[in-house]
């Protein structure tokens, strides 16, 4: 759990303290809310594959191949009550076979060849539209300032805006088009000759031509190779695919959404540059540009405040393309506003980019910011743990990946950077089991080796030096023979086969030095801030460090500075079956399966109802058996019960257990994830949960990318995905 060292040395003391108990966050630039920064899947399973989608600024749409149409956010409720759903829902029963999204209406063909609109988000009330005079099949469709339909002879019908009208269709184009596409106030085709014609509002130039005239017939697009088959009109600009996989680009250019390096804006066509030569389709949103490669991945550059371009960066943009992370089996590609959202070859949909109005689909009630997302681990995790401001997961495969706040080490460690995503951690294999502290973390080999990296100013890696490193180290004299590790604020502690336990960081030094005075029997150890503590075959716990707070158990309350070395017996404990060390707090798993804690209770951290300081164990109200399983953070504690439910308490600012900003303290359930919890870990202000689908779920404080959503936003409930757990390591509690 993270501490963040200055050029002072008494200055990091006092930050790391305040650190981990929730006081401070020490976060890189601030994230906008409600948005992921690498594609997500949908929160919804649709009933069958999905074969077409479509975004407008803030809707997505979606067709199965039963001919459904799925929307989200959803439709709103009667009169002025706006129900916004951030999970798909099936809009009325069309027949559907493509549909089309604009910011005020939908579109959708129908099997039937009949082209049917309704108002976005009203469709209760029965306001679907037949747009008549349209002859010939649809071969494509367009929405946006007005409605546009594709035959198969190349016409383009066009319909007054939202298609509220269903009167004739003007006729822009007689004959020759192959592909349709409408802009905030513009309209392009891409003709069969290989020409692009364009017509509407031209006041930055994204009608091609080189004026900034206004048209209300078709131009001809000036300085464009003669090869072009497909065109993607954004706001203010306009994009085009070859049918040798180049993109150009013309129109405003704030944003770098032309792709030229450049924020210029141009009249005429501009090549996009740095991009693969093989495009096979194009999308535009309102300020940025993606392309794909068909059954591949993706490519995106413009504006990326929200996270749009997909590349886990968020509060920038990009005059260059830059790929998609992590997409594959790319088929189709759609962006609205500030989000982008591509179909695969498997039929699932994966969106990326703003979710305020939930247009990626995710599961979030607007004014709860629950959105759930999606953590992309490699082969599934077997093993997760929660420091103060970053997460660490082992692999199937026995790699280690992290996320989270990481020190910048050529800024003297005064500033670290936040990391959305995973990030392997180089040099590590075989890995069975990992711990995280405050600013370090440490990983147990299957061979029983431990190895450490990050901040090392106490020692607290154990390879006798003081430096922090980025890259793990091996333990000193532990190679071999441990069966558990436990990383605190400042310090680690290992369990080894043979019932020795040695700690290293901090007073015990930067190498490992036995615990006196334990008994050789010892079956767990758990560390906090600056305590630790271990459990021995009877059911007996022992804690050793500082003890200002209680923490140890022993009826005493020490003065702040002054350090136990040696263990005392926490009192009125036997028969404990768990044990788990938090900031200041400790909390046990009693004989008869009930939770007693001890220690810190300003936050309510000890679920007794009250904020008073404890030196003995006080039980935990409303769990008085049924618990398997235990996690303590900073200043919040969770359980897990044999009914596979979770409920915590504690300090509830950074929204870890859904309480109000003062805190609570008694247990309250986490909603969303019940029946499934078979693992948990706690770090600074934030919580993780492995389930027994093959699912992760994290929730709390995510200021520095802790919840590996991509983005900075807390989230007050579970924010899901699947990771195809192979097999299961709980690393702070034993059942």
């Amino acid at each position: 759990m993270h501490a963040r060292r200055t050029l002072l040395v008494w200055f990091g003391l006092v930050l790391a303290l305040l650190a981990w108990n929730g006081r401070i966050v020490l976060a890189a630039q601030p994230a906008p809310a409600h948005s992921a920064a690498t594609p997500q899947s949908t929160g919804t399973s649709f009933p069958q594959r999905v074969i077409a989608i479509d975004a407008s600024s803030n809707r997505t749409c979606a067709v199965t191949a039963d001919g459904k149409v799925w929307c989200w956010p959803g439709q709103s409720g009667p009169s002025d009550v706006h129900l916004v759903r951030g999970v798909p829902v099936q809009e009325m029963p069309f027949d559907a076979r493509a549909v089309m999204v604009a910011s005020r209406s939908n579109c959708v063909v129908t099997t039937e060849n009949r082209i049917l609109c309704w108002v976005a988000g009203s469709n209760h009330q029965g306001q679907v539209r037949e747009l008549s005079g349209f002859t010939g099949t649809v071969r494509a469709l367009a929405t946006g300032r007005e409605i546009c339909a594709l035959n198969d002879s190349g016409t383009v019908f066009c319909w007054n805006s939202w298609g509220q009208s269903s009167s004739a269709p003007t006729i822009p184009i007689a004959s020759g088009a192959v592909s349709v596409s409408i802009g905030g106030s513009h309209t392009c085709a891409a003709m069969a000759d290989g020409r692009v014609l364009c017509w509407g509002y031209n006041g930055q130039g994204q009608l091609g031509d080189g004026t900034t005239e206004d048209r209300e017939n078709p131009v001809v697009v000036t300085n464009l190779p003669r090869n072009i088959i497909a065109v993607a009109a954004g706001w203010l600009h306009t994009c085009a695919l070859g049918r040798d996989g180049r993109v150009w680009c013309w129109g405003y250019n704030s944003h770098g959404q032309l792709g030229d390096g450049t924020t210029q804006t141009r009249t005429s066509p501009v090549a996009v540059v740095d991009l693969p030569a093989n495009m096979t389709g194009i999308t535009a949103g309102n300020f940025h540009t993606c392309a794909f490669i068909a059954s591949g991945g993706a490519w995106c550059w413009g504006n990326n405040f929200h996270g749009s371009l997909g590349n886990n960066e968020i509060n920038t943009y990009r005059t260059k393309p830059v790929a998609v992370t992590g997409l594959t089996g790319v088929t189709a590609l759609t962006a609205g506003l500030e989000h982008t959202c591509a179909l695969t070859v498997g039929g699932s949909v994966m969106c990326w980019g703003r979710d305020l109005e939930g247009q990626l689909g995710a599961g979030r009630l607007l004014w709860s910011g629950t959105a759930q997302y999606g953590v992309p681990l490699p082969g599934g995790a077997r093993a997760i743990t929660a420091g103060l401001q970053h997460t660490c997961a082992v692999t199937a495969d026995g790699r280690v990946m992290c996320w989270g706040a990481e020190y910048d080490k050529n800024l003297c460690d005064v500033l670290f950077l936040s990391r959305g995503a995973p990030t392997a951690v180089a040099g590590l294999a075989g890995i069975t089991a990992l711990d995280a502290g405050a600013g370090h973390t440490c990983a147990l080999t299957a061979t029983g080796g431990v190895f450490c990296w990050g901040e090392n100013y106490f020692g607290n890696l154990g390879n006798a030096t003081a430096g922090r490193r980025s890259d793990p180290v091996p333990v000193t004299n532990l190679s071999s023979g441990v069966q558990t590790i436990a990383a605190g604020g400042q310090h680690t502690c290992a369990l080894k086969q043979n019932g020795e336990v040695v700690c290293w960081g901090a007073r015990w030094g930067a190498t490992p030095t036995a615990i006196a005075g334990l008994p050789r029997d010892v079956r767990a150890i758990d560390a906090g801030f600056e305590h630790t503590c271990a459990l021995a075959a009877d059911g007996s716990v022992r804690c050793w460090g500082k003890n200002g707070r209680g923490q140890l158990g022993d009826g005493t309350f020490a003065s702040y500075d002054e350090i136990y070395e040696m263990p005392v017996m926490v009192n009125g404990l036997s028969g404990a079956r768990a044990v788990a060390a938090g900031g200041e707090h400790t909390c046990a798993i009693t004989a008869a399966g009930g939770v007693v804690c001890w220690g810190d209770n300003r936050s309510g951290q000890l679920g007794d109802g009250t904020t008073a300081n404890r030196a003995t164990p006080v039980a935990v109200q409303g769990l008085s058996e049924g618990v398997v399983a235990l996690a303590a953070g900073s200043r919040h504690t969770c359980a897990l019960t044999v009914d596979q439910q979770v409920k915590c308490w504690g300090e509830g600012f950074n929204a870890q257990n859904t309480a109000a900003p003062a805190g609570i303290g008694v247990p309250v359930t986490i909603a969303g994830i019940n029946g499934q919890v078979v693992a948990l870990t706690a770090g600074g202000g934030h919580t993780c949960a492995l389930l027994a689908n093959g699912a992760t779920a994290c929730w709390g404080s995510n200021q520095t990318g802790e919840l590996g959503l991509g983005d900075a936003p807390s989230r007050g409930m579970p924010a899901l995905v699947e990771l195809g757990l192979s097999r299961l390591y709980v690393p702070l509690v034993t059942r």
